[in-house]
């Protein structure tokens, strides 16, 4: 089944928002939650870039998706009312092209946390940010942040399905859209 007008306005809807949340820090779609790994779950909370995040290379999450690396995306725009899952197979770029790519896109003062010596999750005796001295609390130079460009990766989602929750007191509306090598097609399903 092909994607109808109503559902073909839905879907220029997601896309639209999810392009938008990209570019708007305080857009509802801005955080969301992404879930990876097979038989261990890992989920967290990811700026949105586009369907891209950032992560540390170093860290289980980047273990977990080179293992099974089908992505779950879950956002939730509480003004919007609305409720987003995509999810597809992703890719780990590290030290390649598209890294450096967007390494070099990145504020000096995001690729700060990428200096840390320790891999995220390393045990601490104390609180700790996991900065190294010299970087703590002020914004590291070029020559400073290159360091951290080896432990800097992004993961990137091709969106194979996305499932659209529309909620209203009136009545929830629910729409799935699979991708089928050619565009999406869509169908609307009970919510």
């Amino acid at each position: 089944m092909s994607a109808g007008p109503e559902l073909e306005a839905v879907l220029g809807w997601l896309w639209a928002h999810l392009g938008e949340a990209a570019a708007r820090a305080e857009h509802g779609f801005r955080f969301p939650v992404v879930a990876v790994g097979g038989e261990e779950v890992s989920a967290a909370t990811v700026t949105l870039r586009a369907l891209w995040f950032f992560a540390d290379a170093r860290g289980g999450r980047i273990a977990l998706i080179r293992r099974a690396p089908r992505i779950a995306w879950a956002f939730y725009g509480g003004a919007l009312g609305v409720q987003l899952r995509a999810s597809g197979p992703s890719t780990v770029h590290c030290r390649d092209a598209r890294a450096r790519a967007l390494w070099e896109q990145t504020p000096l003062s995001s690729r700060r946390a990428y200096l840390a010596p320790a891999a995220p999750g390393t045990p601490s005796p104390g609180p700790t940010s996991g900065l190294p001295g010299p970087v703590e609390g002020r914004v590291p130079s070029e020559e400073e942040a290159r360091p951290g460009f080896a432990n800097f990766a992004v993961v990137e989602t091709r969106v194979e399905r996305l499932d659209w929750l529309a909620l209203d007191r009136a009545g929830n509306r629910r729409a799935r859209f699979l991708w089928t090598g050619e565009g999406f097609s869509g169908e609307w399903l009970t919510p």
